[in-house]
C-alpha cells in the first residue's frame, strides 16, 4: 500500500496542540495550588508583516517555597485601536478565563492602560516605574543645552558606526593608547538610559576618538559624511573643555536614574517595595541647592517637576508604602504610619487561639498533642508553648528509673504519664497582643542588606511571623516596573519570521505561551501523556 505525496499529515499541528494542553493543563495546576492572588502584567505589540496587533498578559505570583514566579497566561489579537475600553475588555475576558481576580495591574504609562485598569475592575494600576523614571530623564535631555551637546556627540558617533575603516583605524588607537577595547554606543530615543551610557562611553574613549579622527586615512570619508548628513565631524570640533565639564556634570546627575533603572528592571525577585523608599530619594537628590551651578540647576528642575507628578494617587502610596514595610531591606524606610495601617490589616486575617503554658525553674518542655482549632479559626500556623515540671535527679524515682529492670505490662502503658506534668496554663493569648508581638519582633530585627533576598527571609521565618508571612503573597509580588512583559516583544520577532507571516493568531497565542512556559524537563511528561 502506498500513500500519495499530495496527502499532508498535520504533525506540526497536532504536536503543537498536545503541547500547549500539556503545558497549559501544568499551568493551571501551578495556579491552582499556589493562587492567593495574582498580579498582572500587560504589553501590547504589533506583528509589521502582518500588521496585526497583539495584547500578551503577564501573571506574577509567589508559590508555596516563596519564588516569585511569571508566567505569560495568553496572548490575544486586539484588531480594534488600543483604547482603554478595548484593553479593559480582554483584561476582564482574561480574569473570566482564568477564573482569577485581580487587584493589581502593571503597565507603561500610557492613560489608555488607566481607563484600562477601571474598565477591567482592577483597583491599583501601577505605571511601569521604569518607563516614569526614563521620561523624567527625557525632560533633562530636552534642555537646549544637552540637546545641541548630544547631538554633536551623536554626529561623531554615527561616522564612528557608519564607516569600517574609522572603526579599525579606532580600534588600532585603543590599543596604542592602553585603552578599552569597547566600541562607542549611539543613543535611542525609546531606549532607556541610552543617552547616559552613549556620553559615559565618549568620555572613556575621547583620546583614542580624537587621534582617531585626526587620522589622514579617514579625511576623506570624513568629508563626504558630513556633505550627506550636513553634520560636524571635525577634530577641533569634538568637544570643547567646558562642554567635557558638562557632561561630567551630567553623568554624575543622571547616574541615579540609571541605577534605579537597572534595581527594578529585575523580574527575578519582589521590586514594589522599593518603589516609595526610591521614589522620596530621587526626588531629595533632585531638589536644587544654592551651590549648584545654573546648568544643575536646570537639569534637577526638568527631572523633579516630572517625578512630582507621578504617582499622585493616595490608594496607590499607601500600597507602596505597605509593600515597603513588608520588604525588610527598606523596613526602615516608612513612617510609622504605614505600620500601623498595615497592622489593622493584619488584625483582619482570621487567627488561631493559642495555649500558653507558663515554665517553672528546673522544669524541661515536652509536647502535648495540637488542640483542636475553633469552628471560626483558619489555618494559619501556630507554635503550643507547653512546659512541664521534671522530678529531680536525685530523688529516689530518678534512680529506680535510670535502672534497667523488667517492667510490667501496666506499668509499660501508664507509669511514663507520671513524668510528665503541667505546672501552670496561662489563658490564651487576644488576637490583638499576639499581632503587636509579631509586629514588634518583626520591626526590631535587623534589616536585610541590599543584597539579601527578601522571599529567602520570609521563607526562613514564616513560623516567626504566621500573620505577616501571609501578607508577603499578596503585595511582594506586583512588580515594579513591567519588563518582565516587555521581554516578550522579543519573542514574536523569532516566531512570525518573514517565512511565517501569516500565522493563525491561535497559533501565535500557542507559540508564545510555550516559548514562555514550557520547561522540557518538567513538562514533557505531560506532554507525552495527553499525546
Amino acid at each position: 500500500m502506498s500513500v500519495s505525496p499530495d496527502i499532508d499529515f498535520p504533525v506540526e499541528e497536532l504536536l503543537l496542540k498536545m503541547s500547549f494542553q500539556g503545558c497549559l493543563t501544568l499551568l493551571v495546576l501551578e495556579l491552582k495550588v499556589n493562587y492567593l492572588i495574582l498580579k498582572l502584567l500587560l504589553t501590547t505589540w504589533l506583528d509589521s508583516r502582518a500588521t496585526q496587533s497583539y495584547v500578551t498578559i503577564t501573571a506574577h505570583f509567589i508559590n508555596f517555597d516563596m519564588e516569585l514566579c511569571s508566567r505569560v497566561l495568553q496572548t490575544r489579537q486586539l484588531p480594534e485601536s488600543h483604547t482603554g475600553k478595548h484593553v479593559g475588555n480582554v483584561l476582564r475576558k482574561a480574569q473570566h478565563e482564568w477564573s482569577c481576580k485581580v487587584n493589581v495591574l502593571t503597565t507603561d504609562n500610557d492613560a489608555n492602560m488607566k481607563i484600562a485598569a477601571q474598565t477591567a475592575g482592577i483597583p491599583i494600576h501601577i505605571g511601569c516605574f521604569a518607563h516614569t523614571l526614563n521620561l523624567a530623564s527625557g525632560r533633562a535631555l530636552d534642555l537646549k543645552e544637552i540637546h545641541h551637546m548630544l547631538a554633536k556627540m551623536r554626529s561623531i558617533v554615527s561616522f564612528m558606526h557608519c564607516s569600517t575603516t574609522a572603526a579599525a583605524i579606532l580600534k588600532q588607537k585603543q590599543k596604542m593608547l592602553n585603552i578599552h577595547e569597547n566600541k562607542l554606543i549611539i543613543d535611542v530615543r525609546t531606549r532607556w538610559n541610552s543617552s547616559y551610557l552613549m556620553v559615559e562611553r565618549f568620555l572613556q574613549q575621547q583620546v583614542a576618538i580624537l587621534a582617531t579622527l585626526t587620522d589622514e586615512r579617514i579625511k576623506k570619508q570624513i568629508e563626504v559624511f558630513c556633505y550627506i548628513t550636513e553634520a560636524s565631524v571635525q577634530a577641533s570640533n569634538i568637544l570643547g573643555q567646558d562642554e567635557v565639564q558638562r557632561f561630567e556634570e551630567f553623568l554624575k546627575l543622571m547616574e541615579p536614574l540609571y541605577q534605579a533603572t537597572l534595581a527594578l528592571s529585575a523580574y527575578q525577585y519582589p521590586t514594589v517595595g522599593l518603589m516609595f523608599p526610591l521614589l522620596q530619594k530621587l526626588k531629595d537628590l533632585y531638589s536644587p541647592l544654592e551651590s549648584d551651578s545654573p546648568f544643575q540647576t536646570k537639569i534637577k528642575n526638568a527631572i523633579l517637576k516630572d517625578l512630582e507628578k507621578r504617582y499622585q494617587s493616595e490608594a496607590l502610596m499607601e500600597y507602596f508604602e505597605e509593600a515597603s514595610v513588608l520588604d525588610p531591606r527598606v523596613k526602615d524606610k516608612v513612617s510609622q504610619v504605614a505600620w500601623d495601617r498595615l497592622r489593622d490589616k493584619v488584625m483582619n486575617l482570621p487567627s488561631n487561639q493559642y495555649l500558653h503554658v507558663k515554665t517553672e525553674p528546673g522544669t524541661y518542655q515536652a509536647e502535648l498533642p495540637e488542640l483542636p482549632a475553633l469552628p471560626s479559626v483558619s489555618n494559619l500556623p501556630a507554635p503550643h508553648e507547653i512546659q512541664v515540671k521534671e522530678e529531680s535527679a536525685d530523688s529516689p524515682t530518678s534512680t529506680a528509673t535510670s535502672a534497667k529492670r523488667k517492667r510490667s505490662a501496666l506499668s509499660f502503658l501508664i507509669d511514663e504519664d507520671d513524668d510528665v506534668e503541667i505546672s501552670k496554663v496561662e489563658p490564651p493569648l487576644s488576637k490583638e497582643e499576639l499581632v503587636n508581638k509579631e509586629m514588634s519582633l518583626y520591626n526590631s530585627d535587623r534589616k536585610l542588606s541590599s543584597h539579601a533576598s527578601p522571599l529567602k527571609y520570609w521563607k526562613e521565618n514564616a513560623s516567626r511571623f504566621p500573620f505577616l508571612s501571609r501578607l508577603v503573597k499578596i503585595y511582594l509580588c506586583a512588580q515594579a516596573s513591567s519588563v518582565a512583559s516587555e521581554r516578550v516583544f522579543s519573542t514574536p520577532g523569532d516566531i512570525v519570521t518573514a517565512t511565517r507571516s501569516c500565522l493563525d493568531p491561535e497559533h501565535v497565542d500557542q507559540l508564545i505561551f510555550l516559548k514562555k512556559n514550557f520547561d522540557q524537563n518538567k513538562d514533557m511528561a505531560a506532554v507525552l501523556h495527553n499525546m
